[in-house]
């Protein structure tokens, strides 16, 4: 017959060992056999004291100390939603703001190229070129709105704040599509970017505005574009703004 092992395992042992005792072996008197019975049986008892006693599994019921301080933490969560509710509509308030001074100018300005581009006689360079000035000026800041709101708010204490996080979404992906729109209408008039990152300085095209110490990267190149510079048919229309490792 096999052990059987639990938390009182040993107490098992020994009431094994105890029973095997108290058998009458063969041959022996019934009087003795008595005797050593009831003296184990006096050990029994006293071992019993010693037993470790079982503890209640049924949990105590929340005294009005525990309530008030799951209140407190349950307070201190929804303060910390609160601000961070405050905070991303303050974000999302001056992305609209940016938006819309940046929307503002836009329309003469497409209506003036169309203009333009609709009549007989060519048009100098220098009106075009004054004319994508304040263009790329807009793209720049639609790029700064991007990164503005490409950071989405963190999420909150309420489920509402998945429907926040969906609107947010859908309004920095209305940011890149329109940004994507005006790169294409801008190279559709000859006017593209300069590409400036990781090439060497060049102050024809670019402006300096940092130097960078590093002593991984080659000095006299650029490592950070701060503003965007544009060429249109070229020539130079707007400076890119960079940081040089030194």
């Amino acid at each position: 017959m096999r052990e059987k092992i639990d938390e009182n395992g040993q107490q098992v042992d020994r009431d094994r060992v105890a029973i095997t005792e108290n058998r009458p072996p063969a041959g022996s008197s019934g009087k003795a056999w008595k005797v050593r019975l009831v003296r184990n049986f006096k050990r029994w008892v006293g071992e019993v004291d010693s037993w470790p006693i079982p503890r209640d599994t049924v949990p105590e019921p929340p005294d009005l100390y525990s309530f008030y301080e799951e209140l407190c933490i349950l307070r201190g969560e929804v303060r910390k939603d609160a601000r961070r509710n405050h905070d991303a509509f303050t974000r999302f308030n001056d992305a609209l703001s940016d938006f819309h001074t940046m929307v503002k100018p836009l329309t003469p300005s497409a209506r003036q190229i169309k203009k333009e581009d609709s009549k007989q006689d060519p048009v100098d360079g220098a009106s075009h070129r004054e004319l994508f000035m304040s263009l790329v000026e807009l793209l720049e800041r639609v790029k700064r709105i991007e990164i503005k709101l490409s950071k989405p708010p963190e999420t909150g204490f309420f489920s509402s704040r998945k429907k926040w996080l969906a609107e947010w979404k859908t309004l920095l992906q209305g940011i890149v599509i329109m940004r994507d729109h005006f790169e294409q209408l801008l190279r559709g008039h000859g006017v593209t970017a300069i590409h400036t990152l990781s090439r060497p300085f060049d102050p024809a095209y670019m402006k300096a505005v940092e130097v960078v110490a590093s002593r991984s990267i080659e000095p006299n190149t650029v490592v950070e574009e701060s503003a965007g510079g544009y060429l249109y048919n070229d020539q130079v229309i707007k400076f890119a703004e960079v940081k040089v490792a030194g």
